[in-house]
């Protein structure tokens, strides 16, 4: 090995050094629960009332009033740097902290104008980390960046970094789901998703009973019903309860109804 090839090398685990005491993880997978934890209640319902069109169109752009409002970090060294928005209602000191993850081919801004009403009403502090290329690997690397901004965003408004709810859309939802259902205790209080879910064969023994909330439209042609009660009867007789509603006329587009889920979603967190 020669020299220009030893210094990159160490240069290299110097940053994954950095990386890892940064966010407080490791990239090992976690250690299996002694005890299988009781199975907990699956539950299925219907959510009504909700205006859902038919649309011609289903391109979406974030706003210039999000993207105004919106603060942009950067976390981390190369190779390892990862960008993450951040919202909180002017002038407000928030009282909880939600990380929000977004679908594929979009980025963290998608999510906080979906939860940006939610926010200012109910004075919360909204974390939405990108993916890389607008997607998640679902990799140990994402879990850590994700739980580490979610600390670190909590620490700089003096907010607790444990309890934190989580929300994600589509593969944000996959990859929400994966989180709550490998996390320990403490570390994430609920998670909810909306038109996305893990296969349930993914599901595994989980460490913490944190409560799990799917949202799913009827005529979602991404994500099948009979795959979501098979993913949330999963979850549940591992140990997490698990509640899937189902979206009365709803298909898989989130940029029309995304805040009255928000809405609706703050409300069961707010009730854990």
């Amino acid at each position: 090995m020669n020299r220009t090839t030893s210094f990159a090398v160490m240069v290299v685990c110097l940053a994954l050094a950095i990386f890892v005491g940064a966010y407080g993880e490791t990239l090992a997978p976690s250690v299996a629960p002694a005890a299988k934890l009781p199975a907990a209640p699956f539950v299925e319902g219907r959510m009504n009332g909700l205006q859902v069109s038919r649309r011609g169109d289903y391109s979406y752009t974030p706003s210039a009033a999000i993207k105004a409002a919106a603060t942009r970090h950067d976390s981390g060294l190369w190779p390892f740097r990862r960008s993450w928005y951040e919202f909180a209602p002017p002038g407000a000191s928030p009282k909880a902290v939600v990380v929000l993850l977004h679908g594929a081919g979009r980025d963290g801004l998608s999510m906080l104008e979906m939860w940006r009403a939610t926010a200012v009403r109910h004075e919360l502090l909204l974390v939405a980390p990108n993916g890389r290329g607008g997607g998640w690997s679902g990799g140990d690397a994402d879990r850590a960046f994700i739980s580490g901004v979610a600390r670190e965003a909590a620490a700089a408004r003096g907010l607790p970094a444990e309890g934190v709810f989580l929300f994600g859309h589509s593969a944000g939802a996959r990859l929400a789901q994966e989180i709550l259902n490998q996390a320990e205790p403490g570390r994430w209080r609920a998670a909810a998703v909306h038109g996305g879910f893990a296969d349930a064969a993914a599901v595994k023994p989980a460490l913490t009973a944190s409560p799990f909330r799917m949202y799913l439209g009827s005529e979602d042609h991404v994500f099948s019903l009979e795959a979501a009660r098979r993913s949330g009867r999963a979850m549940a007789a591992n140990g997490q309860p698990t509640e899937l509603l189902v979206i009365t006329g709803h298909t898989h587009w989130f940029y029309e109804i995304g805040p009255k889920i928000a809405e609706d979603a703050w409300r069961w967190f707010s009730s854990q």
